[in-house]
């Protein structure tokens, strides 16, 4: 499924897109995570080590701004991570199934945009 086709099915307006686009980026440092060009789109958030099923790998969203990860997250129909939300509204990346580094951290947006979000993350 092509972004355009995503944005189709889902009802993204331009609008959305540019609210989404101009929020803040904060830095935070995410030991074995890299930014990197995507196969998907763009650029992505790549594994440099082994990812293992409900590990915690990296915020996606602090104090109601967007990290570089957050950011990067690329969507997948069969994605290997979701994010969660923390106690203090933070949102995390976590992995849904174990992977080998060099491999592209993805999210299905239509969980998140459908408020699908897991509220119950214990760090």
């Amino acid at each position: 499924m092509t972004y355009a086709e995503l944005e189709t099915e889902l009802n993204i307006t331009p609008a959305m897109i540019e609210k989404f686009h101009c929020m803040k980026t904060v830095s935070v440092p995410s030991a074995g995570l890299i930014i990197a060009p995507s196969d998907i789109e763009g650029m992505g958030v790549v594994t440099q080590t082994p990812r293992y099923i409900e590990e915690y790998i990296a915020v996606a969203v602090l104090n109601g701004d967007r990290t570089a990860y957050g950011r990067y997250l690329n969507h997948s129909d069969d994605p290997n991570a979701y994010v969660g939300i923390g106690p203090g509204y933070e949102m995390y990346i976590i992995m849904s199934r174990a992977v080998p580094k060099n491999t592209e951290v993805t999210i299905d947006y239509r969980i998140i945009l459908e408020g699908g979000l897991n509220d119950n993350v214990e760090l």
